[in-house]
């Protein structure tokens, strides 16, 4: 609790990355969810302050810690959007699994309904969806089955991306039969 206190006294002077690093620590740290949430959404704004930076962070575990938690507003995930764009040259398997995560949703454990935040709220990226449809396309022997299949169902759910990109994303999944007609 006390690390929280001193890295929110510090947040103005943060960087993107050094963000993205408080952010992951706030996640992982066994703090109430109020005090957890706070601090989020000040990093939140943060970021909005920040967004011209041109500066390479973890922009997909960002937005996803921000999207668990409730705190991204539609500014910030613009911002990190535009930065994905930028790095996503630099994507593994893992960033294109998180990035297609949050684009489609996530779960609610304690309902365990699905629901699909994003979309409800307008936070939703077309460009974004097909951008890393034809990206998973190009680099899809990087990935395991599994990674593969969950980035190609989440991209489908959350877009759907352009139908050749659809076909073509389906065609190389090789978790799951698919008979292309």
């Amino acid at each position: 609790m006390a690390c929280l206190e001193e890295l929110k006294r510090h947040l103005s002077r943060m960087d993107t990355p050094q963000l993205t690093d408080a952010a992951i620590f706030a996640y992982k740290a066994y703090i109430s969810g109020d005090m957890k949430v706070n601090f989020l959404q000040q990093i939140n704004q943060a970021v909005v302050k920040q967004s011209p930076e041109r500066r390479t962070y973890d922009a997909p575990k960002l937005l996803e810690v921000l999207a668990m938690h409730h705190t991204i507003t539609e500014e910030c995930f613009n911002a990190i959007c535009r930065d994905i764009y930028r790095a996503v040259d630099l994507f593994e398997p893992v960033d294109y699994q998180r990035t297609s995560r949050v684009l489609v949703r996530f779960t609610v454990p304690l309902i365990h309904v699905i629901q699909r935040q994003l979309k409800r709220e307008n936070m939703e990226n077309l460009k974004m969806v097909n951008m890393l449809s034809k990206r998973t396309i190009d680099h899809w022997e990087e990935f395991s089955e599994y990674q593969y299949h969950c980035v190609a169902r989440d991209l489908t759910l959350a877009g759907p991306p352009f139908m050749s990109l659809l076909t073509d994303l389906w065609s190389r999944n090789r978790c799951v039969p698919i008979t292309i007609v």
